[in-house]
Parts: C-alpha cells; structure tokens; sequence
C-alpha cells in the first residue's frame, strides 16, 4: 500500500470542497454546509461559533466550526474524528502568534478564547506530532506511522530536523520507498555510462 493511498481522504469523508490560496480545504463533517471559511455571525443559544482552518500533514486544510468558548479539547477531538485517528496521544495542534512569530501548543483544558496569542479572527492551527516516540514499533496502526513520516519529511524539507548527510540520504530513501513502494534494482550494463575525465 503506498503512502499516497492513506492520506487523511482515506481516514473521513468531508461535505463539501473549497480552497484555500491554492490549497485544498475540506470542511469537515461538523461543519454545515454552505459554510465558505467566514466566521459564522449567527449566535445560537451555546454562543458565537468558530470557523477554525487546521493545516494538516499532508498540507490540506480543513475547517471546523466549534463555539469560541469550547476547550481546545472539543477541537481536537473533531479533528482527530475526522481523521479517524486511535493514537492520538502523539499529536498536538499548534498555531503562530502573528505578530511575535511564537508558536504554541493548544491547550487542551482552556477555552479557545483564553488561549495566548491566539487570533479569533480566522485562526489556522496546524495538526502535527508533538510526542515522538523512541520505538516507531510502539506504534499500532499503520496511519499513525505515516502521519509520523510526514512529519519527518515536512521537518527535514522546513530544515526543522538537523542531520549528516548519510542520514539525510537514508531518510530520503525511507520516504521514496514508502511512497513508491518497493523497487527491486537491477542492473543493465549497457545503460550506464561512463563520464570521460579529461
């Protein structure tokens, strides 16, 4: 199976598809449709809703809506619903103070309105590994470990993950392999050739 089979369509359905400055967003299946990525003006009796953008490994983009008082917890749990994610526990949302450029981590027990540094104003948040683990066979489910190599390969690509150049090379062969799959090599001796050296 290759990597590009299991991507996040693979994991939940959407209902419907927009864009997003050239990007692919799916709104997810908490989102009503006719929603076009503005932040809802209507307030029903829980309070004004939230149009939230999450950046996922695979760089779509997809939005929830949840009330601005909800916790981080009730976003997470969308998103990993959507993605029909079992280990979790691994994943984190971060988002980008805009004007600091800091980065945090979602806090899963405040309300998204008390989150630091966080715009109300069409917020992105990103989905990406907080925890690794230092056995990638502790991992269960096969979704789990390519959400795991996409983020390697977004922090190797970002320059975020630091290594020698053999590494470099192994680790680009890893994300070859799993993309493409097994190849078995062989060799032509007549397409081969040889550079003269003068």
């Amino acid at each position: 199976m290759s990597l590009d089979s299991m991507g996040p369509s693979a994991g939940g359905g959407s209902s419907g598809v927009g864009t997003l400055s050239g990007t692919r967003m799916i709104h997810s299946l908490s989102t009503p449709s006719g929603v076009d990525g503005t932040v809802s003006a209507s307030h029903s009796r829980g309070g004004k809703k939230l149009a939230v953008r999450i950046q996922m490994l695979d760089d779509s983009v997809t939005m929830f809506q949840v009330q601005a008082k909800a916790t981080g917890k009730v976003l997470f749990e969308q998103v990993c619903r959507q993605l029909n994610l079992l280990e979790a526990d691994y994943f984190g949302l971060e988002y980008q103070e805009s004007q600091s450029g800091t980065k945090y981590w979602l806090d899963l027990e405040k309300s998204l309105n008390r989150q630091v540094g966080l715009s109300l104003i069409e917020p992105v948040l990103r989905f990406c590994v907080k925890f690794y683990t230092p056995d990638p066979l502790q991992l269960e489910e096969e979704y789990t470990r390519y959400l795991f190599c996409l983020q390697v390969k977004r922090d190797l690509a970002t320059g975020s993950l630091q290594c020698n150049d053999n590494t470099a090379a192994l680790m680009a062969s890893y994300i070859v392999q799993g993309t493409e799959g097994y190849v078995q090599t062989f060799c032509v001796a007549s397409l081969f050739i040889c550079p003269t050296v003068v």
